[in-house]
């Protein structure tokens, strides 16, 4: 039975989670802070499996980011992804955020337009690496 606490992860939690999916893995230290600081997170809990989803909300209240959408592996495809989403969109709402975004790599953008999202042409941009 899976179980879904609003609460952010534990830096832990959150590497694992990460891991689990390929991402790149920073520092421990360099989590605790930025975790503390989300404005929203839910992780989900399976009682053999422990923590097997994660989805922060980032942002300054009026603007909010979906960041770290991650379901590892043995997990997906089974809705939870789309539940915990969900959750923080709703908690957003609810907070009265009016611009909420997420930004997707190619290869999981679709799973982002089948449900409350869309492409509205906007370009997600970062800084370049230093060379």
């Amino acid at each position: 039975m899976i179980t879904i606490f609003e609460r952010a992860p534990t830096v832990e939690e959150y590497l694992l989670l990460r891991r689990s999916v390929g991402w790149r893995v920073p520092e421990a230290g360099t989590c605790e802070a930025p975790l503390a600081r989300s404005l929203f997170s839910v992780v989900a809990h399976e009682a053999d499996n422990g923590v097997v989803a994660m989805v922060r909300l980032v942002g300054d209240g009026l603007y909010a980011l979906v960041a770290d959408a991650v379901v590892i592996p043995d997990f997906q495809g089974r809705g939870l992804g789309r539940r915990l989403v969900a959750r923080v969109v709703d908690w957003a709402e609810r907070q009265g955020i009016q611009h909420i975004a997420v930004a997707a790599d190619n290869t999981v953008a679709e799973f982002y337009l089948r449900g409350a999202f869309e492409d509205c042409g906007t370009r997600y941009l970062r800084l370049r690496a230093p060379k």
